[in-house]
């Protein structure tokens, strides 16, 4: 028998129910196929019905509610879970940062599958969100950009294994941003499909990102002879007390970086020894902001291979 119910309008057979709502590609289900229903034999005494809605909930249910959400995704870091799982972090243009735990194979159609989580992949993603769930599961994924030359060319490669590193530690704490998402992806394709200079992209990359995590230098205070203060983020006149400033000298660098972009960046010419300084103090820029950011593993295999 279906009943109609006078709050909701929604009918039921006492066995299931679904309410799902479309908001931003996002749809929201409720399964309450276990769910209590309250309905109460006074039907007839809408004043005697009302007094019994006020003391008990229309419906209780010991389900969780969840969002089918598609989305674009970039792999941050994966590792083996167990024999036939991986657990994968992803940054997702939608909700940020998120953990999926899946299942991969070494034959058929599964073991293709383990290609989708390499460092900085660019995946489109379908899949069940359920809040305060640790490790979400997947619906299902295709890869949205394959790269033509990141993965084969070992300097790229170098490249991107350090970039990935970096950005697993410095987007921990980030959460839902398109804008932060759409320029990492954009800054991916750049690299991929660049044939001319790029050794300065790690720079220009990590310094350029730091407007969507909340702590861009000001570039208003430069002059010739100012430093640069680290804690601040501002060029200034005179040093602080503390030692977190840069000299004139890589001050000047600094600024040269934060005005470069990925197509005028081979114009700022640096030697080996000057690109491994910036690169340190850059990621010592974000220790200061991030007190979480680690130190990075492969930042010797980049310094050593992009001589």
């Amino acid at each position: 028998m279906h009943l109609k119910n006078a709050r909701t309008g929604f009918k039921s057979n006492h066995l299931f129910l679904t309410h799902a709502c479309t908001y931003n590609n996002i749809r929201t289900h409720v399964d309450t196929s276990n769910a209590h229903f309250s309905y109460h034999a006074s039907i007839h005494h809408p004043i005697k019905r009302a007094k019994q809605h006020s003391k008990s909930p229309l419906i209780t249910t010991k389900h969780p509610i969840f969002m089918l959400v598609n989305t674009s995704a970039i792999v941050l870091h994966s590792f083996k879970y167990k024999e036939n799982q991986m657990i994968v972090d992803m940054l997702t243009e939608q909700l940020g940062r998120i953990s999926f735990i899946v299942r991969v194979g070494k034959k058929g159609s599964a073991a293709t599958k383990r290609q989708f989580f390499q460092p900085l992949t660019l995946l489109e993603l379908a899949f069940d969100y359920r809040e305060n769930v640790g490790l979400q599961k997947l619906n299902d994924i295709k890869i949205a950009h394959p790269f033509n030359s990141i993965f084969f060319d070992p300097f790229k490669c170098s490249i991107a294994l350090f970039v990935a590193e970096f950005l697993y530690h410095a987007t921990k704490s980030e959460a839902q941003t398109a804008l932060l998402h759409n320029y990492i992806e954009a800054g991916l394709l750049w690299l991929d499909s660049c044939t001319g200079s790029f050794a300065n992209f790690h720079l220009v990359f990590m310094i350029k990102l730091t407007r969507f995590i909340g702590f861009y230098p000001n570039t208003d205070g430069f002059k010739e002879g100012c430093i640069f203060n680290l804690r601040t983020g501002c060029f200034e006149n005179y040093s602080p007390i503390h030692t977190d400033y840069l000299t004139p000298t890589d001050s000047i660098a600094m600024y040269q970086l934060l005005r470069s972009n990925y197509n005028t960046m081979h114009l700022f010419e640096m030697s080996h020894e000057q690109r491994n300084r910036c690169t340190d103090i850059i990621l010592n820029y974000y220790k200061l902001h991030l007190p979480t950011f680690a130190e990075l593993k492969s930042l010797q295999v980049l310094k050593d291979i992009m001589r």
